[in-house]
């Protein structure tokens, strides 16, 4: 997360500097991503997981 909060923040302000519009990460802005990742990192464990228990052993080799 840290890396592409550098990244996002950095990307940010160059097209703010290119188009002249007033962007910005914000706390609340990098919260909210933060939690979005987690929740969706978290379902495709999910999914994954429960794929992973609904499979037949014997077509897993």
């Amino acid at each position: 997360f840290i890396p592409g909060l550098i990244v996002g923040t950095t990307i940010l302000m160059i097209m703010g500097k290119i188009t002249t519009l007033p962007l910005g990460m914000t706390p609340s802005m990098a919260v909210t991503v933060f939690l979005g990742t987690i929740v969706f990192s978290a379902l495709s464990g999910a999914i994954a997981t429960r794929r992973l228990a609904a499979a037949d052993p014997a077509d897993l080799f």
